[in-house]
């Protein structure tokens, strides 16, 4: 599953300051079966090399080129940040209004000081 979501960019966009981030490959995961019987797959995406934070904006988008699937995120209390990004930056979720098949439903902004 991961290996086809690497084909894809595992769906996601990452940006720092409007530009396109390289990504590494997944290889910190979790797969469960909900109680409802959906599937939940957890994952950490690292960036392909070290970036300086401060003072920038990283924005994340995820979003499935093929439209059979709107990835989001339930709520800020989605996201997982480390120590330091805890104390140092701020989390928010942009509900876009509308978007086109494919295209990112909402975009999670970083902002570091």
């Amino acid at each position: 599953m991961l290996s086809d979501l690497k084909t894809h960019t595992y769906f996601t966009t990452i940006t720092l300051n409007s530009t396109a981030l390289p990504l590494a490959t997944v290889s910190e995961y979790h797969l469960d079966l909900l109680p409802d019987q959906r599937l939940q797959l957890d994952f950490v995406l690292p960036i392909a090399a070290p970036q300086t934070l401060t003072g920038k904006r990283l924005a994340v988008a995820l979003a499935d080129p093929t439209g059979s699937a709107i990835p989001i995120y339930k709520d800020q209390n989605s996201i997982t940040l480390g120590a330091y990004f805890q104390q140092h930056c701020q989390t928010t979720i942009e509900q876009k209004p509308t978007f086109e098949h494919g295209e990112a439903a909402q975009i999670v902004q970083l902002q570091c000081r």
